[in-house]
């Protein structure tokens, strides 16, 4: 009995709160097309973050939707929301659902992935969130601030200072990896603003962790302009699997600046390792340029029996944006939209969505 009734003094207490921020929302949010913010960003997380109504959206909302950016960012579980969702898993009949911590996060990059450099004016407050006492929190802001990039250079000796207090902690902090890998990769964004944290980037080429190092690695190209030769020679030697495997961290992390390399990917496409196949698959999609040769060396790999296969090779196809929108891949792609793997239809669909903007699909 007085569990029950702790149960329901909880569930009054959480629903009175959902109702106040919920009021808060709705009254306050930017509005498009009839639908608040939320809506919008809620609409692009059931479709795996790919969805240009949404992006078109937010877009026309601009600085407005900055705000409420900022606090999906700075979302905390706090012990009340924690118990509630704890509640709201057990009891179906709980008629208000409080999304999780990692929901809203996701929600608030998103919406700064989006805006980019029209979101500037958040930087100095992303850069506060860097001193959050919530690791995901951190994460959050330091991954924002790469997306605002050279727009926003005044934060780089926030992220720097950021940085420097991660690496002081130990380059084998393994719950410090998301962190590091978010600076260093925002760091890479600031330019000339960021090299003062070299010596940090340095010391994070030897961390434990791939996408430590890998970032780090990225990160020290981008600011002193260092050759990529070596990434070229160890994405050309297919029998050395590990360096192979690095290289390609580096090239995931330098994205469309990693165009150079763009023919030792298309070399191990050729390869009969498996792993480094699809790598080479998922990087053509990170770099995403010299869409002329790339597209038709990726078609034949969506006839492959290998759904996963299939699959990357659509979200790469999808990473060319309308680039990849010829005739040829259309039509490739929409064949899969019946494809007999649930996951390979879903991102034949989100890649339609990206390479064929006069494509249809059913309003939300």
């Amino acid at each position: 009995m007085k569990t029950r009734f702790r149960l329901l003094i909880l569930f009054g207490a959480a629903t009175l709160i959902a109702l106040i921020v919920w009021q808060a929302v709705a009254t306050r949010e930017p509005v498009y097309r009839g639908r608040p913010l939320h809506e919008w960003l809620e609409l692009a997380q059931q479709n795996d973050l790919v969805y240009p109504p949404s992006e078109e959206a937010i877009r026309a909302m601009g600085a407005d939707a900055v705000p409420h950016l900022l606090k999906l960012v700075a979302t905390k579980d706090s012990n009340l929301r924690q118990s509630f969702l704890e509640l709201q898993r057990s009891q179906s009949w709980i008629p208000i659902q409080i999304r999780p911590q990692k929901d809203l996060q996701e929600m608030g990059v998103y919406g700064f992935t989006v805006l980019s450099g029209e979101a500037r004016s958040a930087a100095s407050a992303l850069a506060g969130l860097l001193n959050a006492n919530d690791s995901q929190v951190r994460a959050g802001a330091a991954f924002s601030l790469s997306k605002l990039g050279i727009s926003a250079p005044n934060a780089a000796p926030a992220v720097a200072a950021y940085l420097h207090g991660l690496v002081a902690r130990g380059v084998g902090v393994p719950t410090d990896a998301l962190e590091k890998a978010c600076a260093a990769s925002a760091l890479a964004e600031f330019g000339m603003a960021a090299r003062p944290a070299i010596p940090d980037l340095t010391a994070l080429t030897n961390d434990v962790k791939l996408e430590v190092k890998s970032s780090a690695r990225a990160a020290l190209i981008r600011l002193r302009g260092d050759s990529l030769q070596s990434i070229r020679d160890a994405l050309h030697d297919t029998a050395n699997l590990t360096n192979w495997l690095a290289a390609g961290g580096v090239v995931s992390f330098l994205g469309t600046n990693a165009a150079p390399v763009i023919p030792e990917l298309l070399f191990a496409l050729s390869q009969s390792n498996s792993v480094i196949q699809n790598e080479a698959i998922r990087l053509l999609g990170k770099v995403h340029s010299q869409a002329e040769v790339c597209l038709p060396a990726l078609l034949p790999f969506l006839q492959v029996t290998n759904p996963w296969t299939r699959a990357d090779c659509l979200s790469s196809l999808r990473a060319f944006g309308p680039q990849a929108g010829t005739p040829a891949v259309i039509s490739e792609v929409k064949q899969h939209l019946t494809d007999p793997d649930a996951w390979v239809r879903r991102q034949a669909t989100n890649a339609l969505r990206k390479i064929d903007p006069a494509a249809t699909f059913p309003s939300p």
